[in-house]
């Protein structure tokens, strides 16, 4: 089966999830393809959903079903890295800053004396607790 015809079926899969149809014989009828799912073809098959006029708000009521049906398939995906792409390159190194630099803001709002750090990032009245 090629990627085409595995995107189409996980489409029909998703649909019937998001019509309430029974998730268990729609998960025993596209199990092959659900065993094989890429992070490509999941986004390939929300992008659809959205371009087919279907509201973001609407897709996130089943979505969970869905990432948590195809988690063991994305979690097991082995991503190499493309060599000589610089520009891939330089996104994964800001990527990993951001990290860092989130992190690094997590440890400080931790700490009791930044409550007016606090209450100047979030815009209202921070208490001791942290509310």
């Amino acid at each position: 089966m090629n990627k085409n015809e595995r995107v189409e079926h996980l489409l029909e899969y998703v649909k019937g999830i998001q019509n309430d149809l029974n998730g268990a014989e729609l998960f025993l009828k596209y199990r092959e393809d659900i065993e094989q799912v890429k992070p490509q073809e999941a986004f390939e098959i929300f992008h659809t959903l959205l371009q087919e006029g279907t509201e973001a708000k609407e897709i996130l009521v089943f979505l969970d079903k869905v990432i948590n049906v195809f988690y063991k398939s994305l979690s097991s995906y082995r991503w190499e890295k493309p060599e000589n792409d610089r520009f891939l390159m330089d996104l994964i190194l800001e990527n990993k800053a951001l990290v860092k630099k989130t992190d690094d803001i997590k440890e400080i709002l931790k700490e009791e004396y930044s409550l007016d750090i606090k209450k100047a990032l979030f815009g209202y009245s921070v208490d001791n607790r942290g509310f």
